[in-house]
């Protein structure tokens, strides 16, 4: 998947997301997807891992899990562009999950207002389908 600058996106959604740019903060990828998703209902919140090389001369990576948004099929991550200024800080990403807006503000509902990592969406869904059985 290739990300994009969110600059690129058409200048509504750009103008929205600069309404937060200030809120972006560093160590805080989910807490700046959610902000990349409250700034318009068609941006979606996307769960999953990056990969950071551990130096330009190895091709090993270190796994992490992030958040980053998806806008119409184009992916763009705020961490990266706003707080590392580099669109490559992470050398490839893979989705685990995609929440729509409605998705992304019912869990926060539920979970007042901490925003989601893997581990705690995969267990409220699983309660969420449990309860609907």
């Amino acid at each position: 998947m290739k990300i994009i600058s969110y600059k690129s996106l058409p200048i509504n959604i750009v103008k929205s997301i600069e309404e937060n740019t200030d809120k972006i903060k560093p160590k805080s990828c989910f807490q700046n997807a959610f902000y990349g998703s409250a700034s318009d209902y068609r941006v979606n919140y996307v769960l999953g891992m990056a990969y950071i090389p551990l130096s330009k001369y190895d091709k090993v990576f270190l796994p992490i899990e992030h958040a980053w948004n998806e806008y119409d099929g184009k992916y763009f991550d705020l961490t990266s562009e706003i707080i590392f200024k580099d669109l490559a800080h992470f050398s490839r990403f893979e989705e685990i999950e995609r929440l729509t807006h409605e998705e992304l503000f019912d869990y926060l509902t539920q979970s007042k207002g901490v925003t989601p990592d893997l581990f705690h969406y995969k267990k409220y869904r699983t309660n969420k389908i449990n309860t609907m059985a």
